[in-house]
Parts: structure tokens; C-alpha cells; sequence
């Protein structure tokens, strides 16, 4: 409500951080999941709401993910007040912001257990090399959905692992030579892709993309996916074969039991 012409997503739970990207975001007739909610600037035109949330589109006009304030959430919920049922941003708000100076974040060494009927794999240190301070950040915000059993983007692979870099503050579109829509699948961008791509292990921030091993050119698209890299064969992905419910730990070996491997991207 109150979003007449649309309104774009917000990057932090401020209104003067808006996502300026050409249809990325909301209108009247948009139906939106919300993930969690935070109390941030009430600086809204017109409103002093200061509760935002972060909601992804799934239905309606608009398209992408972000914060959002609660003038424009048609829920019942009073002013100041988060959507009925909806928990709490997990971790500081920096945690949940583009990051305008990033800084490495060290990640202690854990025991690794696979458990392949649960797809639970503990994120334990990053590997394959030295991540960035960008990577590093889009890891540990999808590491975080992991530990949450977030259900946000079930369906929704390829916003994911863009959300995830974006909340580390690095647009990856630009790094894509296709154009990409609300009909756009994980197999339309491989072979489009800036930066480095590879087989084998992928290293620790990698996007690494799977297909079906069988069915028609137009089932793999549909059923194509793709995953976040914590390097060491360990992936964080949305609800797969693997995990149908949340977003959850998983190993390349479980994904591979029942699709096939394309290969990882590193955006530059």
C-alpha cells in the first residue's frame, strides 16, 4: 500500500539508501514474503514509521528483495510495529547492510559432519584460497539464512546468491552480458559471465550452478540451480533435492547425487 508507481527496495532500513535499479521493487498490486524486521530511520515521506523489514517479491508487479518500510506493508500492524509473526533480524545491522568499507571477517575452523539425509554441513573455515573482504561478507550473510532455516527464497536460487553479494555491497548485474527478469533461471546466465569460471572444487565465494541430468532442454532451465561456495566442496543453497524445506549446508558430492555439475563462477 501506499507505493503508487512504484517504490524501489531499500539496501539499508533508511529511505535515503534506495536500489535504484529499473524495476527492481514494489507496487500496489505486489505480494511480498518478509523475512525479519529492525527498527531504522523513520525518515519515510510523509510517515514517521521507523520499523523496516526485509521482504522478498513473489507475486504481483515488482521484482527483487530489500528493505522495506512498514508504511508501505499492508499487514494491520500499527505504526512502529513489525508484521504480526515475523522474528527479528538476526546479528548487528551492519550484519545486514551494504558494506561501504568492508573488512575481512575471520571464520574459526570447525569440525566438518555431513549428514546426507539432513544436507546439514557445519559452514566450518572458508577455503580454496583467500576470500575478499565481498565474498567473505556474502558468505557469512548466506551462512546466517543457513542457520536460520530461512525459507525466504525457497524457489528463488539465483536472487539469493545476488542478494547475498549485494548485501556485501557489490552489484553482481553488471557482471552478467545477458539481460535478467523474473523469468530468468541459473542456465540462462551460465556462459554470460564476467570473471573467473571454472570446474572442479569451487573456491570459497564462488556461485556454483547444477542442472538437471535428464528431461527436456526447457525442464534443465526451469530446474537448473545455483548455489553460494564456502569453499571445501561445502555450498549454501535455498530448498533443493537435497533439503526441500530451507535454506540450508550442503556438499557438491550431495547436489551432484542427482544433478549435474556445470561449474563455478567468481565474479570479478
Amino acid at each position: 500500500m501506499n507505493a503508487s508507481g512504484g517504490v524501489y527496495w531499500r539496501s539499508a532500513p533508511d529511505w535515503n539508501t534506495p536500489e535504484a535499479i529499473p524495476g527492481n521493487g514494489f507496487y500496489p498490486d505486489t505480494i511480498i514474503s518478509v523475512q525479519c524486521y529492525q527498527s531504522g530511520a523513520g525518515n519515510v515521506p510523509g510517515s514517521s514509521d521507523s520499523m523496516w523489514e526485509q521482504a522478498t517479491v513473489v507475486g504481483g508487479s515488482g521484482s527483487g528483495s530489500g528493505w522495506i518500510n512498514e508504511h508501505f506493508i499492508n499487514d494491520g500492524a500499527a505504526i512502529n510495529q513489525p508484521s504480526p509473526g515475523v522474528p527479528p533480524c538476526a546479528g548487528t545491522p551492519e550484519s545486514l547492510q551494504p558494506a561501504s568499507n568492508p573488512q575481512p571477517v575471520a571464520v574459526s575452523p570447525q569440525p566438518i559432519t555431513v549428514n546426507p539425509q539432513s544436507g546439514s554441513v557445519p559452514p566450518g573455515p572458508a577455503a580454496g584460497g583467500n576470500p575478499t573482504a565481498a565474498e567473505t561478507g556474502a558468505m557469512t550473510w548466506a551462512s546466517t539464512m543457513a542457520n536460520q532455516h530461512n525459507r525466504t527464497y525457497n524457489g528463488l536460487c539465483l536472487s539469493f546468491v545476488f542478494r547475498a553479494y549485494q548485501v556485501a555491497g557489490v552489484n553482481l548485474r553488471p557482471e552478467v552480458s545477458v539481460p535478467i527478469g523474473s523469468d530468468t533461471y541459473p542456465l540462462d546466465i551460465w556462459g554470460h559471465l564476467k570473471g573467473r569460471t571454472g570446474a572442479g572444487t569451487p573456491p570459497a565465494g564462488a556461485l556454483v550452478f547444477f542442472e538437471p541430468k535428464t528431461g527436456s532442454a526447457s525442464y534443465r532451465r526451469d530446474y537448473s540451480h545455483v548455489a553460494l561456495s564456502l569453499g571445501g566442496g561445502r555450498l549454501v543453497s535455498t530448498a533443493d533435492g537435497v533439503n526441500e524445506s530451507y535454506t540450508h549446508y550442503e556438499t557438491t558430492a550431495q547436489h551432484e547425487s542427482y544433478s549435474r555439475y556445470l561449474g563455478w563462477w567468481l565474479p570479478a
